[in-house]
């Protein structure tokens, strides 16, 4: 093969990695959607710093081993490896740490609601010692 032609190859191969790497910094935002609801604002603020930050990537990617050069087959390779990532394992991760990660904050919410419980209880009662 010709140098040219491995070079292609090479950068193709960075690019979807780029593009597993972009998928796997989505997937930690889709966690902490799930572990902490919000609204829609913060939604579209997190999908706007998100895609900012990957387009920086990967202009700083192309930049570094292309010289600039922007090459179809460069955003082919971070689409096809964002592609593969969410149809083999995106998913899969983002349900897991979701429940792994979600565990300890439902127990503190549930600590937090028993401990609100009981400070109304102790509220109501002195309430009703003092009628």
């Amino acid at each position: 093969m010709s140098g040219v032609i491995v070079e292609e190859v090479r950068l193709l191969l960075i690019s979807a990695a780029i593009g597993i790497l972009l998928l796997l910094i989505y997937d930690g935002i889709r966690i902490f959607r799930n572990l902490i609801p919000h609204g829609s604002f913060f939604l579209a603020l997190e999908d706007f710093l998100y895609w900012l930050a990957a387009s920086l990537l990967i202009f700083w990617m192309v930049y570094r081993s292309n010289d600039g050069a922007m090459r179809g087959f460069i955003i082919g390779g971070a689409a096809l490896g964002m592609i593969v990532g969410q149809l083999t394992f995106s998913s899969l991760l983002v349900r897991a740490l979701s429940a792994v990660l979600g565990f300890p904050i439902r127990l503190i919410k549930k600590a937090v609601k028993k401990i609100g419980r009981k400070r109304r209880q102790k509220r109501i009662e002195k309430e009703q010692e003092i009628q």
